[in-house]
């Protein structure tokens, strides 16, 4: 019973995890399907964020260090 109980969507979301939605309260599993919405809800162990589309997001890092961190070489 513990180990079927530690499975649960609850545990799940504890352990860091979110349960992605779109505004209809459908439960999305793809990334191309979370690209097409308006807006996402998020749900986390200790509740839920509404959030509006932007577009994709760059994930490129810039090679600059930032303004508190000096050069290492």
């Amino acid at each position: 019973g513990r180990t079927l109980a530690s499975l649960g969507p609850d545990r799940v979301l504890e352990r860091g995890f979110a349960i992605v939605r779109d505004l209809d309260g459908r439960v999305l599993t793809r990334a191309a399907e979370a690209r097409r919405e308006p807006g996402l809800e998020l749900e986390f162990a200790d509740g839920r964020v509404v959030t509006r589309g932007a577009g994709p997001v760059s994930r490129k890092r810039s090679t600059e260090p930032g303004p508190d961190q000096g050069s290492l070489l």
